[in-house]
């Protein structure tokens, strides 16, 4: 990992260029969100905990910005989603809802994706219920949660659970899947993404002015010409490094962001219409503050992962030592 972050994408710094292409926005995000965090930590020791809060808050909000930025998640625009990047994950599932119902309807694109899923074992239909089912959950969570500042102890824990669960399985992801089950997946993978791409997506990789039909059979041969490559193992391992750690710190993000965003406002500033007093309700008292340092490791974590998925094309993130939260 780069001890200066600034190593990560170089930026230029002058007013007509700085934050000019995608990955300098998201890169911006993600070093004030470690700023953050560093205040928050601090400010903990301090035992100022409704600004330590406050700035974890921040923290969360601008590494999950961040990682929407890099991964082109929609709402991902500040002006757009505020102090809430949750709204990428609903937008993100309404993209997926779409995008679902469009397959369906469409013979061709529908048989040729469940022929590839028939050789993991599994039909579209069961992952389009099972998305269904899930969509729905994540959903009725945020909406749930995305007012609910005074947290019990209990529901914290659960979602501090879920993420050390992630954290443990990611550090141990070579003994996730042996080597033949990562090929299938990366070959699964590259047999199905020329056929779910939309064509904004596609025309994003293959830029050539071509019809979509073409652009699909391009990609296709791209991908096989890496399956057929010198060193495909190490490759298959690096692709599916970089699967996991965009998934986990998707849902570590996720989970932080349920937790926090209720405090954005909260935490800095009085109510006076629900008479709330920041000073007094973040004492060492409350389940939330007892627990902000595990939050704050968490969030570190998911930075952490952010940061290697920056340098993917440069770093075996298999072998890379991810932090284990115990």
């Amino acid at each position: 990992m780069p001890e200066n972050t600034m190593d990560i994408i170089p930026i230029i710094q002058t007013k007509e260029n700085t934050l000019e292409k995608t990955d300098d926005m998201s890169v911006c995000f993600f070093r004030m969100a470690l700023e953050d965090l560093e205040s928050s930590e601090i400010l903990y020791q301090y035992k100022k905990y409704s600004q330590s809060i406050f700035y974890l808050q921040q923290a969360v909000e601008k590494g999950f910005k961040a990682y929407g930025i890099k991964f082109s998640l929609p709402k991902n625009d500040p002006q757009q989603n505020h102090h809430n990047p949750l709204l990428m994950v609903t937008k993100l599932i309404e993209q997926q809802r779409r995008k679902q119902n469009m397959i369906l309807r469409d013979n061709d694109r529908y048989s040729r994706i469940n022929d590839a899923l028939k050789k993991m074992g599994v039909s579209y239909d069961d992952i389009y219920l099972e998305f269904k089912e899930n969509s729905v959950k994540v959903t009725n969570t945020i909406d749930e949660n995305a007012h609910e500042y005074d947290v019990s102890n209990e529901k914290l824990i659960t979602l501090i659970e879920d993420m050390n669960v992630i954290t443990s399985k990611f550090n141990d992801i070579k003994n996730v899947f042996d080597s033949e089950t990562t090929s299938k997946i990366v070959n699964l993978i590259f047999d199905l993404t020329p056929h779910i791409l939309d064509e904004n997506q596609l025309s994003s990789i293959v830029s050539e002015d071509i019809p979509i039909e073409q652009k699909k059979e391009k990609l296709t041969k791209a991908f096989e010409g890496i399956r057929n490559m010198d060193g495909v193992s190490d490759f298959n391992d690096k692709f599916m490094s970089m699967l996991f750690l965009m998934l986990g710190s998707f849902i570590l993000f996720i989970n932080l962001a349920l937790i926090t965003i209720p405090h954005a406002a909260i935490a800095r500033y009085p109510q006076n219409k629900i008479s709330f007093d920041p000073y007094a309700y973040y004492t060492d008292e409350l389940p939330l503050v007892q627990h902000l340092p595990e939050l704050q490791t968490y969030t570190r974590v998911a930075l952490e992962w952010l940061e290697k998925l920056y340098n993917v094309n440069g770093t075996v993130l298999i072998n890379s030592g991810v932090p284990h939260v115990p």
